[in-house]
This record gives structure tokens, sequence and C-alpha cells, in this order.
């Protein structure tokens, strides 16, 4: 239980100063994500002005399963001249790819809401590893006035619900196991 009160206390602080460097920027955008709209089911945390965190746990993947989100978007500035097409992004470590419907969103007016559905598509590299990161943002034009934001980091990770665990404790053990160092693969045994 110390153990997770100690990662608790370390993942809220994280939390609390992507928060603080974010205040500095009035002219952003801002990312949420609704679990109701992820398939197959997640976790989401979070944080109003720091990034959002998807985690889907499920106890096997492989090259070729696709995991779904709605990603909303709004700017956080006055100055763009709206509408502003804002192109939807994304970056890893080559173990997944991403394809979005629409593929840019158009932002009318400062705090309106715009959506596009992400799909996450892990390849035959990523089928390797226990976990898959992918960061979803924006890229908005130049001259826009808007800043790209936190973004969206969508984690894929193997693993099942630890039972007796409190439905809150389940969340942080979830999180933390999503934001642990990644794992190299592990390599079948060659004979020598």
């Amino acid at each position: 239980m110390k153990r997770v009160f100690g990662l608790f206390v370390c993942v809220l602080a994280l939390l609390t100063g992507q928060k603080l460097l974010g205040q500095g920027s009035a002219a952003r955008l801002h990312y949420d994500v609704d679990p109701a709209t992820c398939n197959p089911a997640a976790t989401v945390i979070r944080n109003s002005e720091g990034v959002t965190v998807v985690i889907f746990k499920v106890p096997s993947f492989k090259a070729g399963d696709a995991f779904v989100l709605q990603v909303d978007l709004s700017g956080k500035s006055a100055k763009p001249p709206y509408p502003v097409t804002v192109p939807m992004t994304y970056g890893g470590t080559g173990r997944a790819a991403v394809a979005f419907d629409p593929p840019s969103v158009i932002l009318t007016g400062q705090d309106v809401v715009a959506s596009c559905h992400a799909t996450v598509t892990v390849s035959a590299a990523g089928a390797a590893f226990a976990k898959v990161k992918v960061d979803v943002k924006a890229d908005p034009p130049q001259g826009s006035h808007l800043g790209k934001g936190p973004g969206v980091k969508v984690v894929i990770v193997r693993g099942q619900s630890t039972e007796g665990v409190q439905p809150d404790e389940q969340i942080l053990l979830d999180v933390l196991d999503a934001l642990a160092p990644e794992e190299a693969p592990e390599l079948p045994d060659r004979p020598y």
C-alpha cells in the first residue's frame, strides 16, 4: 500500500507540474477524450492543462489490432482568424500507425469543440513488445496563433486487472504500468 501511495504522489506531482507549466501560455490547444468513445474500453486520465493519457489494457495484442478513440479539440486563443483548419498528426517509435477521420479538424471559435476519431493500429514491430505508445497531436498552421498543446498519449499495454484491488488503486496501477520505461522484447533462445 505504501508503494501505491508513493506512486500516486509521484503521478499527482507530475500532472500538477504540467498544469503549472501550461498556465504561462494562453494560446494553446486543449485535448480531451471521453472514455465512452474508446473501443475497446480504456482508462482515461485527464488534466485540464496537461497531457491526456488513454490506456488500453488488454490481455494480448498482435499486428493489425486496432484501438479507437475520439479526440475532442478546442482552441484557447481569441486571436486566430477563425475558422482554422488544423491537421492531426502522431508520433511514436514506429510500433503503431494512426489514421484520423477526418484527417483535419476545423476550429470555428474559441472553446468550440471539434472532434475526430483516431484509430491506432499495432504494427508487426509493435506486436513483439508488451507496450505500445503513440502521441496524438494537432499541427496548427503557422500564423494561426494557436500553440500545439500537450496532446494525447495513447498507451496499449498487455496485462490483466489485479484481483482484490480497489478500482481507484487499479487505475493508478494501470497508469504506472503504462508510463513505466520500455522493456526490450524477449528474444527466442538461439543455439550456439
